[in-house]
């Protein structure tokens, strides 16, 4: 009895995986009161399991008597190694993911916890500060800095804030507040002209309004690996934004510098550029004909007159005396100009057919 009490001590895997169970337990728990730990609970725990695991495996080859056991733990102590050093960015990328910069902070509700993402864009995440060890498990509003890669908390200087997000207590979205910007290289409205309707870029978002009372929204709600999520929403009584998208979610993953534009409540559409880097083969526009809940490709009809097999976006279409409008062009190594614009009409937004050489 007694040695197999002092093996059970002895036992550092066992250990490790007791503590794997009591954490795992705690942490459930803690999310069914809406707590979560601190991040460096995680950071800890993460070190003292992965310690624990290789200790572990290490204790037992050593102590085992059978050759057969000291070699299936050195392989894989050796294979663990190898991919690691090979995976190592992807490693330090998940680090970055799940451990961004937390922050305490004092707000004007009192003390939080802000979490900074700043891969392609720069937001901060903010839960209720509990105590030292524990925090709110839901988010309460975010702040939305644009470009960058920077942290805002510790470099309060470098950006303001260019928008707000705040959410209801099950951590979903119930309004959007745009600050306006006054750098120059914030976009401009164009001006309208008749019916034609441009589009308004916010920094991050869409927004325009048909009347006093119905408008339509994209906004830009997270980005990861040159992506954007966006939501879109609509209002018909100048107020309250209802969310459209009718996918997981209610989100929609478009390429970064996509474009969006409504002529009305009902048709919009959304220039995606494709990945940054790639050719202009995969620009895409999309169009939605019932308010934003799904979109498909637009169908564009190739004419007999244009020999060249590739038809490429070049923008975002217009809407014209009753008219949608769309640019189109063509790329021919083997002549001038090499591109070569035309313009194809719409009338519904679905279907494009050529209209004239430009």
């Amino acid at each position: 009895m007694k040695k197999i009490i002092g093996k059970v001590k002895s036992n550092i895997l066992l250990y490790t995986c007791i503590y794997i169970v009591v954490f795992a337990i705690s942490k459930i728990s803690l999310n069914k009161l809406n707590l979560e730990y601190m991040q460096y609970i995680y950071k800890f725990s993460l070190f003292v399991i992965v310690i624990g695991l290789i200790s572990g495996l290490i204790q037992i080859a050593h102590k085992s008597q059978s050759k057969i056991v000291k070699v299936s733990v050195g392989l894989s102590m050796t294979v663990l190694v190898v991919l690691g050093t090979i995976f190592v960015q992807i490693i330090l990328l998940l680090y970055v993911a799940y451990f961004p910069p937390e922050h305490v902070v004092e707000k004007e509700n009192g003390k939080m916890v802000g979490y900074v993402y700043g891969f392609l864009r720069t937001r901060v995440d903010y839960y209720e500060y509990i105590n030292f060890f524990l925090r709110g498990e839901n988010i309460e509003f975010s702040e939305d800095y644009g470009k960058g890669g920077f942290d805002p908390i510790e470099d309060p200087n470098i950006r303001t804030v260019q928008g707000y997000t705040y959410y209801d207590k099950n951590g979903k979205a119930i309004n959007h507040e745009y600050i306006e910007q006054t750098t120059e290289q914030e976009p401009k409205q164009e001006e309208q002209k008749g019916e034609e309707q441009r589009p308004f870029n916010y920094e991050d978002g869409y927004e325009i309004f048909f009347n006093e009372k119905e408008a339509c929204r994209v906004d830009v709600v997270d980005w990861a690996m040159g992506k954007e999520a966006i939501k879109v929403y609509t209002t018909n009584d100048g107020e309250n934004w209802n969310s459209q998208l009718e996918t997981e979610n209610e989100i929609m993953w478009v390429h970064y510098n996509s474009k969006f534009l409504f002529i009305n409540t009902k048709i919009g559409f959304i220039y995606d550029p494709g990945r940054d880097g790639d050719s202009e083969d995969y620009s895409t526009l999309q169009v939605t004909t019932n308010g934003g809940k799904s979109y498909q490709n637009c169908n564009i009809i190739h004419p007999t007159n244009i020999a060249e097999k590739n038809l490429l976006i070049k923008d975002l279409p217009i809407y014209e005396e009753g008219i949608l409008k769309l640019t189109i062009y063509t790329l021919n190594h083997s002549k001038e100009p090499k591109r070569t614009y035309y313009e194809f009409i719409s009338n519904d937004g679905i279907e494009w057919k050529y209209n004239k050489e430009l």
